[in-house]
């Protein structure tokens, strides 16, 4: 009679109960960056006398944004090509001071005005075109360059004999959007005094 040999039987190795263990891992591990990150205080050296002190400050945070349209334009003077160079310095200027939070405003639409003293509204408005160039020289972002017929989608350029412009000067007139904040919140962070 012939003899047979059970096969030895083979544990496998179940992975379900390893995946609990690696998800507590997780959640153990981004609590403390969590914490880390948050909760970190800074108190006052016994050095500097007295007992540690603790101090909060509150920042006012946008939670939600909606895309907004700003009536008011700025509205910019100049005299020469040269000073034209420096409106990426006047529009930066002109968006910290007026806009909150992290808004990203655009130019959204421009009206250049090339102001002239002749009789001849095409030299005004060939000068808003040169001054344009200096104007997308400085700030691409929020200046495209012309097209095949000289124009550009969203500025228009027009020749004026404005009765407080300076002859041979240009004023641009730039509308913004923007991202306006429709919900704030309260934040507290504690700080060093």
């Amino acid at each position: 009679m012939a003899k047979r040999y059970r096969a030895k039987r083979r544990e496998t190795a179940d992975a379900s109960g390893l995946a609990g263990w690696l998800f507590t891992d997780l959640l153990l591990g981004l609590v403390m960056i969590f914490l880390s990150a948050v909760a970190f205080t800074a108190f006052k050296s016994k050095d500097e006398g007295g007992s540690a002190e603790l101090f909060t400050e509150k920042f006012e945070v946008c939670t939600e944004y909606f895309p907004a349209y700003d009536e008011e334009p700025l509205i910019l003077d100049f005299k020469n090509e040269e000073e034209a160079l420096s409106i990426n310095e006047k529009i930066k200027e002109h968006v910290t001071k007026n806009y909150k939070f992290d808004s990203r405003p655009k130019v959204a639409v421009g009206l250049i005005y090339g102001f002239y003293g002749g009789r001849d509204e095409n030299e005004g408005n060939n000068r808003a075109k040169s001054f344009y160039l200096k104007f997308l020289e400085s700030d691409p972002e929020n200046f495209s360059p012309f097209d095949s017929k000289r124009e550009v989608k969203n500025m228009r350029f027009f020749g004026s004999k404005g009765r407080f412009a300076p002859v041979n000067g240009v004023q641009a007139q730039l509308f913004f959007v923007y991202s306006a904040c429709g919900n704030t919140e309260i934040v507290t962070s504690t700080t060093v005094p």
